[in-house]
């Protein structure tokens, strides 16, 4: 194992925050660890859309299961699966239908374009008209226009 240092993390990676000031290497539950064996408690149990916390054994289990039959494939195509998760998700929630996003930053993009096609459906130009309501001091991703729904 190749141990971290600070000029390592400036050389090879690009930051979005100040450098970090530990090296986790490994997670359970809702607990980390870092290179000297100190333990920390994740109060976000993972990050972002990842929030279940570290090494669940049944959460590890069916990605195993899954990754094994088949880990990612294109929308292009059908994937039985995906299908049902949509159906049993529009059950739960009411009409409609799903577009799976690997990301919220992703997620918002479709959302702005989805809200853009019912504001030009709704007629007339959409030029002056365009605003996004958004939680204040929320952070909503790092795409273009998730950048623009997020304050600093």
């Amino acid at each position: 194992m190749i141990a971290m240092n600070d000029a390592d993390h400036r050389q090879f990676l690009i930051g979005n925050y100040a450098p970090p000031s530990l090296e986790i290497v490994r997670g359970e539950g809702s607990k980390l660890w870092d290179a000297n064996g100190e333990e920390y408690l994740d109060f976000t149990s993972g990050i972002a859309v990842s929030t279940l916390g570290h090494g669940n054994p049944r959460w590890v289990e069916a990605l195993t299961r899954q990754a094994g039959k088949l880990a990612h494939c294109s929308n292009l195509f059908s994937i039985p699966e995906q299908v049902r998760l949509a159906k049993r998700l529009v059950s739960r929630i009411g009409p409609g239908r799903m577009l799976f996003c690997n990301s919220g930053a992703e997620a918002n993009e479709g959302l702005i374009k989805l809200a853009r096609l019912a504001g030009s459906n709704a007629g007339g130009p959409l030029e002056g008209k365009t605003r996004i309501v958004v939680a204040e001091n929320g952070f909503h991703g790092r795409t273009m226009g998730a950048l623009s729904a997020t304050e600093s």
